[in-house]
């Protein structure tokens, strides 16, 4: 009697659970979900929302119905805000926008204009300015105006279009780049680089001959440059931020060739915005060193473009590379940081501090063009030497008299400190961040 009675309990509940499986995929009621009056507010959310349910923003949510795969846009009442469902959603933080795709269709909604645009196309991407590119078939993107229209044909893969200013796109054909605004008007053919520059909005550009110069967006010339090398900063153009450097590391062609060959040594300088140089061409390298701070710049002297010279020929054995480098850290107005006396300086730590090596010596090794790929080419490094710390201010936090130094940060209270050795086989010390010694570990 026992077992029909546990029986029937079961097949109860699983008669409950079949009647009120659609009601349970449903949107949870309104009363048991509210938000802040204010879509813009900060405050935390923390309310019942549906499975497979994300928050976007404040004021939107996608949510994925599992057992049809398919998305939805909900706002606030959870309502499906566009009456519809999609393959997928994705939500843009730079423009304020969704993307919904469905085959055939993209729509988008505009959350700052409040604006739904249905169109034709399998995908649109905004970038960073506002710029508009359109997949209508296949991998091959176009630009749109600010109505979705197309302005040009498909173009290239987008992968290699790329907005480089408001209303300027540029795009990679036929084995060289070229520049359009989103009228569709082109601008300039037949560049090898281009990148957005910091005053006047300006684009520094590199044509096909190698030759740099400051151009304004309608394609008309501000200044050539005289440089045999300007920067234009690949990673900057694919990032999201919209501020240009203030500054670019330039090189300019100087008399001294490279021992039996026509390669000429570089002198580097850094470029204002203006295309004017900050000061003398002085530095056999120079680099932006601290992604925070883009007016902090890492020089050299020495003979590391004579050594990647070497290394960069197909060689079976690494040349004997002889010769010092030294590095120092500069503002842009070529007021020193750090001297340039040292063989290694690493940035290390919050707040920024500069791992710095003297005294150690070249070593060349070979190096996989991609991690786990057979392909190698020669590298060089300096090893050994003795390292020390100095602070953001150039100040000494510990001096350059340790074998080996190492940061890390405190699991009690996530402060940093370091670890040194002072000579092989020493017991090692700790440092607080501000170089002072401390009993134990943290």
């Amino acid at each position: 009697m026992l077992l029909y009675l546990i029986g029937g309990l079961a097949l109860i509940r699983i008669l409950i659970w079949f009647l009120t499986r659609e009601s349970r995929q449903k949107p949870i009621p309104q009363e048991r979900f509210s938000l802040p009056a204010s879509a813009d507010t900060e405050t935390p959310v923390r309310h019942y929302v549906p499975p497979y349910t994300t928050q976007e923003t404040n004021g939107f949510y996608t949510y994925r119905d599992h057992e049809n795969n398919l998305m939805r846009l909900l706002d606030r009442n959870q309502n499906n805000f566009l009456n519809r469902d999609f393959r997928s959603i994705e939500y843009l933080p730079h423009a304020n926008a969704f993307i919904c795709r469905q085959t055939g269709v993209c729509v988008v909604y505009e959350a700052d204009l409040d604006k739904v645009t249905e169109t034709p196309f399998n995908n649109i991407k905004i970038d960073k300015y506002g710029n508009k590119l359109y997949n209508a078939d296949g991998g091959l993107y176009g630009i749109l105006n600010d109505a979705y229209k197309p302005v040009t044909e498909l173009l290239c893969y987008d992968s290699v279009m790329k907005g480089v200013a408001k209303n300027v796109v540029r795009y990679f054909k036929d084995s060289q780049y070229h520049l359009v605004n989103t009228q569709g008007i082109k601008i300039l053919e037949n560049l090898s680089g281009a990148a957005p520059c910091a005053i006047d909005y300006k684009l520094l550009v590199r044509f096909s001959d190698k030759s740099f110069a400051l151009i304004h967006l309608d394609g008309s010339l501000y200044k050539r440059l005289p440089f045999a090398f300007v920067h234009i900063n690949e990673h900057y153009i694919e990032s999201y931020v919209t501020d240009a450097p203030r500054y670019y590391v330039a090189g300019l062609e100087t008399n001294e060739r490279f021992p039996d060959t026509e390669e000429r040594r570089l002198a580097y300088t850094l470029l204002n915005g203006s295309g004017d140089a900050m000061f003398e061409p002085c530095y056999d390298f120079l680099h932006q060193r601290d992604s925070n701070n883009r007016d902090i710049f890492m020089a050299g002297k020495g003979n590391m473009q004579w050594w990647d010279y070497l290394l960069s020929e197909p060689l079976d054995t690494p040349p004997h590379l002889e010769g010092t480098v030294h590095y120092g850290i500069i503002d842009a107005h070529n007021n020193p940081i750090l001297p340039v006396a040292y063989n290694t300086i690493l940035t290390i730590g919050n707040p920024r501090a500069y791992l710095v090596s003297q005294n150690g010596t070249v070593q060349v090794t070979k190096t996989p063009v991609q991690y786990e790929d057979d392909d190698t080419y020669w590298d060089w490094e300096m090893a050994g030497g003795l390292w020390g710390v100095m602070n953001a201010e150039g100040k000494t936090i510990l001096p350059v008299a340790y074998t080996t130094i190492t940061h890390g940060i405190s699991e009690t209270d996530q402060t940093p400190y370091f670890t040194t050795v002072r000579n092989t086989g020493d017991a090692p010390q700790y440092f607080d961040a501000d170089g002072n010694l401390l009993a134990a570990k943290p």
